[in-house]
Order: structure tokens, then C-alpha cells, then sequence
């Protein structure tokens, strides 16, 4: 105000002030939605909504999602979550209900795929990583994986030295950070082996269901596992 070179009061410049409550931005609702969620045990859930509104800053800042990396069944899913906080807002009577969502696909597109061959398989196992115990890990964990027909992460995670309970970390952050570097690794791994697949720990488990149904393996028995 004093650079533009008018008068002004007190009251217009709490007048300003309140006009752009923070708390009252979409941001901060969001924020506290996020914490809500946390409070309640829903930390998936949480976390989603956190993956969401950081992706959202990100857009915010003239970097598009897709120009990101992003695919667009992600993009699909920072939408379907934006539009459930934005309808929370709406119930609480926080904003109007302007069906801002309306024409924003959320639908889900076919995903790439996922699985590679047996021959593939071989190839990981056959490998001697001796020399870089993170990518032996790496390897290690997808193997298992594959042999106990697509066990998850954290279901392997407290089987084998990777939740440890009396380290003084959140079991939780244990686990999302050594899915993390396992991830980390088995790129890499696929990288160096020139796989046509990008190498995850989910490529496991659909590795076992392709190789299964290839082996004439019943789909009610695949599926059970697959969907576990």
C-alpha cells in the first residue's frame, strides 16, 4: 500500500490480511485433512492424499504432471483424490460445490506390462552381485518374491532383517525406505541386463502369474495369490 502511494487505514490492512487467511487455502485444508487421516489410522490413506498435494505444488509451480513423468493413470489418481478433498471442503461449507471435476478424467487406462520371461528370470539369478550388497539384496528380495508366487514387500519385510523393531524407527518409514532402495536396485539391475521392463518388485509377482498361466496353472489358483 505505501508503495502504491495511497492512504490506507488499519482496518484496510486487516481488511488485506484476513482476505488471505492461510488457513483457509486449499493447501492448508488439504494439510489438514492429511493430518485427520493420520489421527484416525489412516496412514494409506494419508499418505495418498500426501503423494496428491505434492504432486498438486509441483503443478502449481508451472511444471505440468506429465511433463514430470507422471502417467496418466497417476494423473488420474491425484485427481480422484483432489476431487474427494474438494468435496470434503464442500460438506464442511467451505467453498461452494462447483463441480470443478466435472470434465477432469479420472478413469484408469490399460497399464503397461509388467511381467517378463523365464529366460529373464534365469538371467537375474544367474547374476553375481557380489561385489555390490545393495543390488544382492535387491536381487534377493525379487527372487523371493518370485519363488513364493508374488509375496509383497512387507509381508517379506518382517520375515526377513528388514523391520526392526528396537532400531528406533517408525516400522512404517523401515519399510517404505528399504522398498525404496530395493526398487533403486532392481532398476538398476534391469538397466544392466537391458530388460524391456522397467525392474520392480511388482515385476515379480507378475512374472509368477504370467509364468504360472504359461504352465497351464488354473486362473482361480493364479488369482489367489495375484490379488493377495
Amino acid at each position: 500500500m505505501e508503495q502504491a502511494g495511497t492512504g490506507y487505514t488499519a482496518d484496510m490492512v486487516i481488511a488485506e490480511f484476513t482476505a488471505d487467511n492461510a488457513g483457509d487455502s486449499f493447501f492448508s485444508f488439504m494439510e489438514s485433512v492429511i493430518a485427520n487421516m493420520k489421527e484416525l489410522g489412516k496412514t494409506r490413506l494419508s499418505e495418498t492424499y500426501a503423494s496428491t498435494l505434492n504432486s498438486f505444488r509441483r503443478f502449481r509451480g508451472d511444471k505440468d504432471l506429465e511433463a514430470d513423468g507422471i502417467s496418466p493413470n497417476s494423473s488420474s489418481f491425484y485427481m480422484r483424490n483432489l476431487r474427494a478433498v474438494y468435496n470434503r471442503a464442500v460438506e464442511k461449507d467451505l467453498t461452494a460445490q462447483r463441480f470443478p471435476f466435472r470434465h477432469v478424467y479420472t478413469g484408469v487406462e490399460k497399464t503397461v506390462k509388467r511381467a517378463i520371461p523365464l529366460e529373464d528370470i534365469r538371467q537375474i539369478r544367474g547374476m553375481d552381485l557380489s561385489i555390490s550388497p545393495a543390488l544382492d539384496f535387491a536381487c534377493d528380495m525379487f527372487l523371493f518374491s518370485f519363488y513364493t508366487r508374488g509375496m509383497s514387500f512387507v509381508d517379506m519385510a518382517y520375515l526377513l532383517p528388514v523391520i526392526r523393531p528396537d532400531s528406533g524407527v517408525e516400522e512404517r518409514k523401515q519399510y517404505i525406505y528399504a522398498a525404496h532402495n530395493v526398487n533403486c536396485g532392481l532398476k538398476a539391475i534391469g538397466r544392466e541386463l537391458g530388460l524391456s521392463v522397467t525392474l520392480t518388485l511388482y515385476v515379480a509377482r507378475h512374472a509368477w502369474a504370467s509364468i504360472a498361466r504359461s504352465k497351464n496353472v488354473p486362473l482361480s489358483v493364479i488369482s489367489v495369490f495375484v490379488t493377495a
